[in-house]
């Protein structure tokens, strides 16, 4: 459960009308188990409370006669099984959890989590114990009339039906929480949207990285963790207001401290107190997906490694994987074309003119992406039959940095293959998957020049 500080410091922050602190908080929300349930309680006290109403509305006197021991026996059936159900509910959701983090990794465990179907089921079997409960404690009280009891019948009609509807499709949904592929599926999909997000604007509104920024003043976080979110709108008004450029060496995902620089500042004076600037990046003890694209292609990785391990010995899921950062990474590749075009066409203006930015490049997702099948898998040739055709496909991609990064990657994972594989038809088999790499990459810079 939160602490009250927290909640405060939240909302006073989007009363100050600070739009990233709201992003974060929304966010924040999300992942929390008990906020939907609290809105579905909530909302059976309303709606008891309303069946009290049904008197002032027309045609109240044309409300049929209904016995109160109807009632009372749909309300205690309500509680008495809803309380049974939420039980099973939970119980259900937490083995899938524990699925998840023993099957998958731990870092997956927060999409899972925020699943919309499962806490959506939760929350309507808690919410239909509470409106159970506080109909009867109503129902005893003795005084409601001809008309509310009818109203209180078919709110109760209401939620006999929503429950039915929840618990039919949640059961299929329960039945595939915990599997690799679902995992596998929603880590994608989370990853996906940030990447979107990322491609469309790389630079977060500020101007191009310059190389010889790590000349200038540089600025560190006193906290030690991941960046988490960045208040770029802030940095440019301290950058304004000091007449200074502010180059932001640290993006989201990236681990901080007081040995790392954050940014370097260009026009720094003297008498500038540097933790104006470093209050604007958000630390924390965790990567997060909703700012950090490449944090989801180091959860898909890890998902890799361990489906890779002796133990567990399943390169099907480590293919699996594969195939999700390739559709990832050619999903991002239309999205910075398109973004390219807007530049070269100056639609695209630059929305923080006094700061720098260094975008994700594509060796970084690469790298996250690829790296931990190329280390555990080099000596298992199904699995690196396939990474060396994923990177044919990534290197047809009609993109200069995205055929030169698959080009280095698949190199390298071709020379880790040959030391961990005995067999030289295996080894054969590598080979003619790396020549057709560079026969692609070749026809490629052909096309681009």
């Amino acid at each position: 459960m939160p602490t009250f500080n927290s909640l405060l410091d939240y909302v006073s922050a989007i009363v100050r009308n600070e739009k990233i602190h709201a992003r974060r908080f929304a966010g924040w929300l999300r992942e929390k188990l008990w906020v939907r349930p609290a809105i579905y309680c909530a909302g059976a006290v309303i709606a008891v409370s309303l069946s009290t109403t049904a008197k002032y509305l027309p045609f109240a006197d044309l409300a049929p006669e209904l016995g109160e021991n109807l009632l009372s026996t749909l309300m205690s059936i309500l509680t008495a099984s809803m309380l049974g159900v939420t039980a099973f509910a939970v119980g259900s959701m937490v083995s899938a959890f524990n699925s998840v983090g023993t099957n998958a990794t731990p870092r997956a465990f927060s999409i899972i989590v925020s699943d919309d179907i499962s806490k959506s089921a939760l929350s309507s079997f808690i919410g239909a114990f509470i409106f159970g409960a506080i109909g009867t404690i109503a129902l005893e009280s003795k005084f409601f009339d001809k008309s509310e009891l009818f109203a209180l019948f078919c709110i109760t009609l209401l939620v006999y039906a929503r429950v039915i509807w929840v618990l039919v499709t949640w059961i299929d949904a329960i039945a595939r929480l915990g599997r690799m592929g679902t995992a596998i599926s929603r880590v994608e999909d989370v990853t996906r949207k940030t990447l979107v997000v990322a491609a469309s604007n790389p630079l977060m509104g500020a101007g191009p990285w310059d190389d010889g920024a790590t000349k200038h003043s540089p600025v560190f976080s006193d906290d030690v963790g991941y960046v988490q979110d960045i208040d770029m709108s802030a940095l440019q008004e301290i950058a304004n207001n000091n007449d200074m450029i502010v180059h932001i060496s640290a993006s989201p995902g990236a681990f901080v401290g007081p040995g790392r620089p954050v940014a370097y500042v260009e026009g720094r004076s003297e008498t500038f107190n540097d933790a104006k600037i470093a209050n604007a990046f958000f630390v924390g003890q965790q990567r997060n997906f909703a700012s950090d694209p490449r944090f989801g292609f180091v959860v898909l990785s890890q998902i890799a490694a361990r489906a890779l391990s002796p133990g567990i010995n399943d390169p099907g899921t480590a293919i699996d994987v594969l195939g999700s950062v390739t559709r990832l990474l050619m999903e991002w590749t239309k999205k910075r074309t398109m973004q390219q075009m807007k530049w070269e066409s100056g639609s695209d203006a630059v929305e923080f003119s006094r700061l720098r930015y260094k975008p994700v490049t594509v060796d970084e997702l690469l790298e996250n992406g690829f790296g931990s099948v190329a280390v555990y898998g080099a000596g298992q040739i199904e699995v690196m039959l396939h990474l060396q055709r994923y990177l044919q496909l990534l290197a047809a991609a009609s993109d200069g940095g995205l055929y030169n990064a698959a080009e280095k990657f698949s190199g390298e994972a071709f020379e880790r293959s040959k030391l961990e594989m005995e067999f030289q038809g295996d080894i054969d088999k590598m080979k003619l998957e790396r020549k057709e790499v560079l026969r692609i990459v070749k026809d490629s810079r052909n096309t681009m020049s």
